[in-house]
């Protein structure tokens, strides 16, 4: 549990080798699994119970020395009852595809062979039957053995010590940073509109997100406005960018995260994309990138080559919706850009902004799923965003006339009557499919 990022590059092959289990899995064969007495693998069984538990809740990941600092029987008591909580939401979506736990595990849906990876995702099923091996005729704990097992967990960890722990990250990830100067990979200068250090809605796990500067597109919908005009944002370089990621590395292995860039438009700035990747392969960092699928052919050819996750903002199904949400684009590159990715086996999540009257009819339905369908080597998840105004007060302070002003937000029941109907319409692919804020 205490192991570093490997310094060479992760193969390909590993980007799905992590098999969900669902909380009320886990907790079913957790005495059975947690039954060393020793200190230390009970800290470490603490600590990922603990945040399983929190994941499979929708909440943020805690911290990892949570149990240890909270050992008090209140705190455990309160502890039985969110993984309770947890494994019962879990359970009661198992069949729309949630049954997975795991931060990381978001992109895997039932099994579906992917030539390209040499390996296969597991199905909540084959998850479901991996954790009743160990205990296959175990019924589901009480609230009295959940609080005796949170109460054992406390009281080991909370005599662990893990400083030892924090060293050994600290010290790799200094390793890490001195390396980076060292590296073969060119040094490419980019222009970059800000930086997320932790963001728990970017990819699986704790992800550090880079927003690019840059971006031909005008979304009516968008959130950075600012982040449109190339020669803005800040001036900086791959190596710049790798050693922050360096820094970050103890969090991002805890988390089960990676490295996502996002934009603006990654796409439009390849060669510096490119570089800070292949600075993450080093670092044995996951990497994905958000994008709206444009740019050119060649700059797809530097980045995807080292992207483990792709992140596609579809827009919006009717050709003459796209068109009016993007600012006159039409669908051709980002369908292209697909079928790539496609071509490639390079895992994709389908983002897709749910706009009341002009992305939530049944056509728009008809096509997520023939999408899906053509896609069902790479899409391995579909994540519906509610509209928002979250971004316009940046239009205001722009002096931009913000398009879509008045424009209803989708309740809670008409996004999840849309989640329900596409789950149903793809169920026989396997794949997840998520409202991000809603569930």
């Amino acid at each position: 549990s205490c192991t570093t990022f490997n310094s060479t590059v992760r193969p390909r092959a590993t980007r799905h080798d992590m098999l969900p289990l669902s909380t009320s899995t886990l907790l079913r064969t957790a005495p059975a699994a947690f039954a060393p007495a020793t200190a230390a693998p009970l800290a470490v069984a603490a600590s990922r119970l603990w945040r399983l538990t929190c994941s499979a809740a929708t909440v943020r990941v805690a911290p990892m020395r949570t149990l240890a600092c909270d050992a008090s029987a209140a705190g455990a008591r309160a502890a039985a009852r969110a993984a309770a909580r947890a494994a019962a939401a879990c359970d009661g979506t198992t069949s729309s595809g949630r049954a997975s736990a795991t931060l990381s595990a978001r992109t895997m849906g039932q099994e579906r062979p992917n030539p390209a990876l040499g390996c296969r995702r597991h199905s909540s099923a084959e998850a479901r039957s991996f954790g009743s091996a160990a205990a296959p005729a175990a019924a589901a704990p009480s609230m009295d053995e959940l609080h005796a097992l949170f109460m054992r967990l406390a009281d080991t960890t909370r005599a662990y010590d893990f400083s030892q722990d924090n060293n050994v990250l600290r010290s790799a990830a200094a390793a890490h940073r001195e390396d980076v100067d060292a590296s073969p990979i060119p040094e490419v200068e980019g222009r970059v509109h800000s930086i997320e250090s932790m963001s728990a809605i970017d990819g699986p796990g704790l992800r550090w997100v880079m927003f690019t500067q840059g971006c031909g597109y005008r979304c009516q919908f968008c959130s950075n406005p600012d982040s449109w005009e190339m020669g803005g944002g800040t001036a900086t370089t791959s190596k710049d960018i790798a050693r922050q990621i360096a820094r970050a590395l103890p969090y991002l292995r805890y988390g089960e995260g990676g490295v996502t860039v996002s934009g603006g438009e990654p796409l439009l700035q390849p060669d510096f994309v490119s570089a800070v990747f292949q600075e993450c392969r080093r670092m044995g960092v996951p990497t994905a990138v958000d994008t709206t699928g444009t740019g050119s052919s060649s700059a797809w050819r530097k980045v995807l080559p080292h992207t483990d996750l792709a992140m596609l903002c579809v827009k919006a199904p009717r050709a003459e919706t796209y068109a009016r949400l993007t600012g006159g684009f039409n669908q051709s590159r980002m369908l292209k850009f697909a079928a790539v990715c496609e071509h490639m086996s390079i895992p994709v999540w389908v983002r897709y902004v749910l706009i009341p009257g002009l992305t939530d009819s049944t056509y728009d339905l008809d096509w997520l799923q023939q999408f899906c369908e053509d896609h069902s080597h790479s899409v391995v998840q579909v994540d519906i965003l509610p509209y928002h105004e979250f971004g316009v007060h940046k239009w205001e302070v722009m002096g931009l006339e913000y398009p879509l002003a008045g424009q209803q937000r989708p309740s809670r029941e008409q996004t999840l009557d849309f989640l329900g109907a596409l789950r149903q319409r793809v169920s026989r692919l396997g794949l997840s499919v998520i409202a991000t804020g809603v569930e």
